[in-house]
């Protein structure tokens, strides 16, 4: 054999070798096994579920509030969903009705207040849903719950969601 052929040889096995490494690491980290969680799979869960879990954490929740808790969110989760639905479908109508040839000014201000009317259910169903958790919630908790939605609504009021938006939504805004 030649010096080229040995050489081809050689990196055509090393490519073989690295191959079949690299499929068994692949392997290894996919397949399902009876280990903790770890924090890379945390931080990849629902938002929705990671706050629930902080939540109950945070006012140091016991089972039966962590269960009501739950209940109550996914009622809550429910109501979202329909009331958001319906929004949408209103701004479909809404959108067919502003860009047709013959536009009907009374439908556009019926949908607009249909549409306003859903967005004040919306902003009260989530009211009441705050209160329902605080409801079952001890005073000092409850103090906690109020401070950890203060910031929260602070945080929303200046668009501070943290690195991975900081500078799309605030960029020429100042904050207090």
């Amino acid at each position: 054999m030649d010096k080229k052929c040995k050489i081809c040889w050689g990196l055509l096995l090393l490519f073989l070798l690295l191959n079949i490494i690299f499929i068994g690491i692949w392997v290894s980290r996919t397949t399902v096994q009876n280990e903790p969680l770890n924090t890379e799979v945390v931080k990849k869960a629902p938002v929705e579920r990671r706050y629930g879990q902080y939540l109950i954490k945070k006012l140091n929740m016991d089972s039966a509030q962590a269960k009501v808790y739950f209940r109550l969110k996914k009622k809550h989760a429910e109501q979202m969903r329909a009331t958001t639905k319906q929004i949408d479908s209103l701004r479909v109508l809404l959108g067919k009705q502003v860009f047709s040839e013959e536009q009907d000014s009374v439908r556009v201000a019926e949908l607009i207040e249909e549409i306003t009317t859903k967005k004040m259910e919306f902003e009260w169903d989530n009211i009441n849903h705050l209160k329902e958790i605080k409801s079952m919630l001890t005073d000092e908790q409850r103090e906690q719950f109020d401070e950890i939605h203060k910031n929260m609504m602070m945080k929303m009021r200046r668009h501070d969601f943290g690195p991975p938006f900081r500078g799309r939504f605030n960029k020429n805004r100042k904050t207090d």
